[in-house]
């Protein structure tokens, strides 16, 4: 008996999971889940909730930061960033790091002051990102 209300579940819960929604659209709206981790938009927070119903939004704004209520971002100018586009035109940081674009540089200098846009990303394709720092002028 018990042996079949297990199965049971575990078949339920496989069904739920294969009924989830799989798409989302990229824009970056982050908000905070009740598991700790940080989803790019409500779609994809909606999306881990439906296979697992533990988790729910505690916040708007990556977690850890300013906008979910919790610490991690500093008073600068312009923070927090509400959310930056999905579009690629990579920049290099001072931490060696490639990021898609100027924005994603600037939301992640709100939680760490010292990071600078040194370099200038290049690729040789938009299938091929092989990219080369370069110094700015």
């Amino acid at each position: 008996m018990n042996a079949k209300l297990i199965f049971l579940a575990i078949a339920a819960s496989q069904v739920a999971a294969d009924t989830c929604p799989t798409n989302c659209i990229e824009n970056y709206a982050p908000v905070c889940g009740s598991n700790g981790q940080t989803y790019t938009n409500k779609c994809f927070l909606e999306i881990a909730a439906c296979k697992d119903s533990t988790i729910k939004q505690v916040s708007e704004g990556a977690c850890g930061s300013a906008s979910s209520g919790s610490k991690g971002t500093t008073n600068q100018p312009g923070c927090p960033i509400p959310g930056c586009e999905e579009y690629l035109k990579p920049v290099c940081g001072s931490d060696g790091k490639d990021y898609d674009n100027e924005c994603f540089l600037r939301m992640t200098k709100c939680k760490q002051p010292s990071l600078t846009l040194n370099f200038l990303c290049r690729h040789n394709t938009p299938n091929n990102y092989n990219f080369t720092p370069k110094r700015r002028q």
